[in-house]
């Protein structure tokens, strides 16, 4: 059943009731909270090629703070699932790439919540697609801003990695940051 008219942010439960030629049923126990949102899930998509030259290895930088990044501002006490996808490679064989979440709280500096190194470095352009996931509480009145960020595994002065194979119709593969909001049981 399609249920119309909601409004984005405020949360709802449902009941249901069945109805007969004996009649009508009791209605059921009320369904977990569900806040409906106008991007939901959040997705950030780049489709471009990426590429960081001479990473110190421990600075992490975002891949792309326009279409790798958002913000998360939610109405009831819910967990995020988050996610982070891309196609790494490196120009120069012996060096890793290392892809991560990093949250920042109310304007406060970002902090990392999830990291994963990828493979790839005994060869040049062997490419390696990376996935990682977490999961975040997240509490209403808060601002939860979400990059997707990238660095080095070590110093890489010479060296470029880069995220995006392709091109495919001048599109490379698709670098993407989901969250995915869960109300939390009250």
């Amino acid at each position: 059943m399609l249920v119309t008219g909601l409004a984005n942010g405020t949360g709802y439960t449902f009941t249901v009731t069945a109805t007969n030629a004996a009649g009508s049923s009791p209605p059921s126990a009320a369904s977990n909270l569900v806040v409906p949102s106008g991007t939901y899930p959040h997705l950030g998509l780049g489709t471009a090629q990426y590429q960081l030259a001479g990473s110190d290895g421990a600075t992490w930088t975002d891949i792309d703070s326009t279409n790798l990044a958002f913000t998360v501002t939610p109405s009831v006490n819910s967990q995020a699932i988050l996610g982070g996808n891309a196609d790494l490679w490196t120009a120069t064989a012996g060096y890793n790439q290392d892809l991560a979440i990093f949250v920042s709280i109310n304007a406060c500096p970002a902090q990392l919540v999830a990291w994963k190194e990828s493979g790839g470095s005994a060869g040049t352009y062997s490419p390696n697609a990376a996935f990682l996931q977490s999961v975040m509480t997240l509490e209403p009145g808060n601002r939860y801003t979400f990059t997707l960020r990238w660095k080095a595994n070590r110093p890489a002065s010479g060296a470029t990695i880069a995220v995006g194979a392709g091109p495919v119709d001048g599109r490379y593969s698709p670098t993407t940051l989901t969250i995915e909001e869960v109300a939390a049981a009250s």
